[in-house]
């Protein structure tokens, strides 16, 4: 979606001061300029952001300083985990099967 399809959404829900919005880019693998996204973030959210993330939370408690924050999510299946910290490998079982899957039928339409 273009920029200027979203600006209504920007002007009606605001963007918050918790960070820029080039900063919730690039945090989450998003790149507008492309459009396109990192895969397989399901593997990060969870246990390995929020103990990555929560170690930076402001002094008054309220969310993240994402000031502190330089990580740069991108696909574990190209770059490898770019995180270091618990196993996030089992929330995407379901995702990776159906890649599997899809995978196997191209080469077995390859082979016929």
């Amino acid at each position: 979606m273009p920029l200027n399809g979203i600006a209504w959404k920007r002007k009606k829900y605001g963007l918050g001061k918790a960070r820029t919005v080039k900063k919730f880019l690039r945090t989450f693998g998003i790149d507008i300029v492309a459009q396109k996204v990192e895969h397989h973030m399901c593997r990060f959210v969870g246990k390995p952001m929020n103990e990555m993330f929560l170690a930076h939370r402001r002094e008054n408690g309220m969310g993240v300083d994402y000031d502190q924050i330089s990580f740069e999510f991108r696909d574990p299946e190209v770059y490898g985990k770019s995180w270091d910290t618990g196993n996030a490998d089992d929330c995407c079982e379901e995702e990776e099967e159906e890649v599997v899957e899809e995978q196997e039928e191209e080469e077995e339409g390859v082979e016929e």
